[in-house]
């Protein structure tokens, strides 16, 4: 498909309470709401965004949710490794923390893992690749 462009718009997450998790992204993933949480079909959502890049994460309230782990987290790229240290040591005090700080070689670099109050695990990053920048 030449010229077209493709990118990366959004995952959707299972929670179990959408009000919670947009608190929990908004404070340790800095995320910011896009409208008001709404139901559809039943089924109450609530939409965030990164603000820079035009991610967005989709919050579907579900009575059934089985936590993301392992292997397979969301990732949250800070600009700052002081800002990374902070947030974790905020984590750890609010009983949040499950691995990390933890300082590696490249494509790694400096990371701690934290779980939602869903018990999905979620990545805080600095140095895992270019820095972040405007686009």
């Amino acid at each position: 498909m030449a010229g077209a462009s493709v990118r990366f718009t959004h995952m959707a997450l299972p929670v179990s309470n959408v009000d919670n998790s947009i608190e929990f992204y908004k404070r340790w993933a800095s995320m910011e709401v896009v409208g008001e949480p709404v139901v559809v079909m039943g089924t109450k959502s609530g939409v965030m965004t990164d603000q820079d890049r035009g991610f967005r994460l989709s919050l579907i309230q579900s009575a059934n949710v089985q936590p993301i782990s392992g292997n397979f987290h969301l990732g949250i790229a800070f600009s700052s490794k002081e800002e990374l240290v902070r947030r974790a040591e905020e984590a750890q005090k609010a009983g949040l923390l499950s691995m990390g700080p933890i300082d590696q070689p490249p494509p790694l670099g400096y990371w701690a893992m934290l779980a939602d109050p869903d018990g999905h695990a979620v990545e805080l990053s600095f140095g895992q690749g270019p820095p972040l920048v405007d686009r």
